[in-house]
């Protein structure tokens, strides 16, 4: 289901920058193998989700029922940016 939605999006965006050329083509469905051929790249990764915030979030929004923070560390190993996000699962 997550690799079909991705599908969809990748889809989506290819769609948007083509249609601001004036260039016709035809995308042919792939019905078997096409994640393994197209996104091999891909690497999914867990973030730790915890009741505490990290540092970097200094005022947490006041609605929240049951807030969990984590970090999203993103880039090369020498060179990563880590953004802050919440999840609130009431």
């Amino acid at each position: 289901m997550k690799t079909i939605r991705s599908l969809h999006l990748v889809a989506a965006a290819f769609l948007t920058v083509a249609a601001g050329r004036a260039q016709d083509f035809k995308l042919e469905l792939e019905r078997e193998g096409a994640a393994a051929k197209h996104f091999s790249f891909y690497m999914p990764t867990s973030i730790l989700l915890t009741s505490q915030p990290p540092a970097s979030v200094n005022r947490p929004p006041a609605d929240l029922k049951a807030p969990l923070y984590g970090t999203l560390k993103l880039g090369p190993a020498e060179s990563q940016t880590s953004i802050p996000l919440v999840v609130d699962e009431p």
